[in-house]
């Protein structure tokens, strides 16, 4: 059927599973009843204007297809290869299934997991793509990867001992890549269809995919960079990371606090902000002394490094505390730029969700 013209065809309980259909012209067609296409190769198929809504392409290869103005609301494309394809202006809903992960991710992450750097030795290039497409069909057809800490560590170390320029590193690589450009396009067509709720996630998968890109490819810097923006506040999608974090900072900093020097009284004892903090700290000691078992002047000690951290960490530097030390000096700085970059990335999380 490849290359056959479909033109303006009404094609109704037909189901075209794993057969050719390349080049095919699908244009203006309507479909109607059960009617899907599953695993098909459509590879630059043309499917302009035609009315697929509510169909299921799970797994077709639509690579280098044309669907201007194609209407697939409802439709399932989960795994579906979309590299190339000419999509932006198709018509999606909130029931348009494009799955968690492309096609080329999820291969890129089941070929490390599996096969390993040794296979650019004893397999061409085309050869690994079907022994991939392989292990996929033995499984769920492109079932999530369950992050366990055992497949991570295995995807993780058959990257650490890849050498960037051999086959499997560098087909490893393109397919990661490709899952980049496919997340971008993802983006430009949910934002094209007014769903933006669904843009941070393709938005968080595109930079999770050059983060494992430049790891193969052996940027340490670069992967190092994205690590960081993920573990510390998610590419800056996630506010809670933003919050957690800074808790954590604030925790950290304030025991650090107390084993370096610790915290003094300014010398303006008669500061009304000064009096009214240490009453508070001294009250709130007294509170948890009575309720948990513990010294009284350790408790002060843990609480005013604690109030003195926050006050560091939100740059309100009331001036009632001050650091003991030139160690602790240097630690309140470094907390205080800490402070105001998370702040600042809080604020533009949510300034942005607010005006989308």
């Amino acid at each position: 059927m490849a290359g056959s013209n479909f033109s303006g065809a009404t094609i109704s309980n037909s189901k075209f599973r794993e057969i050719n259909l390349c080049r095919v012209n699908l244009s203006n067609a309507v479909l109607s009843g059960e009617v899907e296409f599953k695993e098909v190769d459509a590879t630059s198929a043309n499917l302009t204007q035609a009315k697929m809504n509510g169909r299921s392409f799970q797994g077709a290869n639509l690579e280098e297809s044309v669907m201007r103005d194609t209407d697939l609301r409802g439709t399932d494309l989960k795994g579906a290869r979309l590299f190339d394809a000419d999509f932006n202006t198709i018509r999606i809903n909130d029931q348009t299934d494009l799955g968690d992960r492309c096609h080329y991710e999820y291969l890129a992450d089941l070929d490390a997991e599996c096969n390993g750097p040794e296979q650019s030795d004893s397999v061409e290039n085309n050869d690994l793509e079907y022994e991939i497409d392989d292990l996929v069909r033995n499984s769920s057809f492109l079932s999530r990867l369950t992050p366990t800490p055992i497949r991570t560590c295995k995807r993780f170390w058959n990257r650490f001992r890849s050498d960037s320029t051999d086959g499997w590193a560098k087909q490893n690589a393109e397919l990661l890549k490709s899952s980049a450009r496919v997340y971008r396009a993802y983006q430009q067509l949910l934002r094209a269809n007014s769903l933006p709720s669904r843009v941070r996630h393709f938005r968080i998968r595109e930079k999770e995919a050059r983060r494992k890109q430049a790891f193969v490819e052996g940027d340490i810097i670069a992967w190092m960079r994205l690590s960081a923006l993920r573990w510390f506040i998610q590419y800056g999608e996630r506010y809670r990371n933003v919050l957690i974090n800074s808790i954590f900072v604030i925790l950290l900093w304030g025991i650090l606090y107390l084993h370096t020097g610790g915290i003094r009284n300014s010398t303006s004892s008669g500061d009304p902000i000064q009096r009214g903090s240490v009453a508070f700290i001294r009250t709130v000691a007294r509170w948890i002394v009575e309720i948990l078992p513990g010294t009284y002047d350790q408790t002060i000690q843990l609480l005013t490094s604690m109030y003195f951290s926050v006050v560091t960490f939100t740059t309100l530097g009331y001036g009632d505390f001050q650091p003991a030390s030139d160690f602790t000096r240097l630690l309140a700085g470094v907390e205080s730029l800490i402070g105001a970059g998370l702040t600042a990335v809080f604020i533009f999380i949510l300034s942005r969700r607010a005006t989308w």
